[in-house]
């Protein structure tokens, strides 16, 4: 819509290509307006800002519409703070969203961002209205969220921002350039092997961090979720062995796991716990250590760990139930 605003002429002297388009885009967007419409309770509803998290995490509260206008602005602005953009990210417990400790942006990109937006206000013209435009649209799928900020629906904003920041070392060097020669040259080339140099670290120092930490930050059930791989594979060379086998349910969508990592093999695999135990029958449960129930006796037949080395898994067969006292 913004688009169509900003080249409304040529649109409009395009009419005859603009007409179809604009009746293509109407028909796919009816569905989608209905199923916003409708009572649904999936994902659209579940994670909008129309319903926020309640104390416990697990329990949802409707808002009114005041309430809902003052979450929806709280969140849009919470995308320009300086600790969002540069310092912490998201800070939240999702970390397959975002790189625990590093913002949307590098620090050294903030007085060059200041001068690109400084440029683009004071030479108006469509184009820089349009990365203006873009700027300001932005924080908007994240802003419509259960929560915010939040990175992973706001990353087009890594790119503009990047887009001004560039612009705004551009305009830094025409201006050294001005300068008398030669000395304007020297102290452009100077100031682009300072920027490359900058930017070449600060890049290779963050992937350091993604390849060498995060991996050990984001991999339990708030990351990466690791284990279900390794799981279905040992229970894939394994199913001859037991009736069912029972990967822990404590995943995000974990029938998916299967569905993905056994698409045509592992016919007795199937998400469940100890509350599934059936002495009659040899199996073989694959359990996160805080759900292995206390009341049950425990054969570990192997187990997994995550990057850190904390156990992340154990392959167990229950070999029987714990006496208790009698109580008195």
């Amino acid at each position: 819509l913004f688009l169509g605003l900003l080249y409304f002429r040529e649109l409009f002297k395009g009419w005859r290509m603009a007409a179809p388009a604009l009746v293509i885009f109407v028909l796919l967007c009816v569905p989608l307006l209905i199923h916003l419409r409708s009572d649904t309770q999936d994902r659209s509803e579940l994670a909008g800002v129309v319903k926020v998290n309640a104390a416990d995490l697990n329990t949802l509260k409707n808002l009114g519409e005041w309430e809902t206008l003052k979450t929806f602005a709280d969140q849009y602005w919470s995308h320009f703070s300086f600790a969002f953009l540069f310092e912490e990210g998201d800070n939240g417990p999702i970390t397959r969203h975002y790189l625990p400790g590093s913002g949307l942006l590098f620090k050294w990109q903030l007085p060059l961002l200041a001068l690109g937006t400084i440029g683009l206000l004071i030479r108006p013209r469509r184009s820089t209205v349009l990365v203006l435009g873009l700027v300001a649209l932005y924080p908007v799928a994240g802003a419509l969220s259960d929560s915010s900020p939040i990175s992973s629906r706001n990353i087009l904003g890594s790119v503009v921002f990047s887009m001004i920041a560039a612009y705004g070392l551009v305009l830094l060097v025409n201006s050294i350039l001005k300068l008398r020669s030669p000395y304007g040259q020297y102290a452009a080339g100077g100031l682009l092997v300072v920027a490359g140099i900058v930017v070449g670290t600060s890049f290779y120092s963050y992937l350091d961090r993604y390849h060498s930490e995060y991996p050990k930050l984001a991999a339990g059930y708030w990351g990466w979720q690791s284990g279900p791989r390794e799981i279905i594979a040992y229970f894939e060379s394994t199913e001859d062995q037991y009736d069912p086998l029972w990967m822990d349910g404590m995943f995000n969508a974990p029938g998916e796991f299967l569905s993905f990592y056994a698409p045509d093999g592992c016919k007795k695999c199937t998400i469940g716990n100890t509350t599934s135990y059936d002495p009659t029958k040899e199996q073989l449960f694959a359990l996160r250590p805080e759900n292995l129930a206390a009341e049950y006796t425990y054969r570990t037949v192997r187990t997994i760990e995550y990057p850190n080395g904390e156990r992340a898994f154990s392959f167990v067969e229950i070999t029987g139930e714990r006496e208790t006292s009698p109580v008195p």
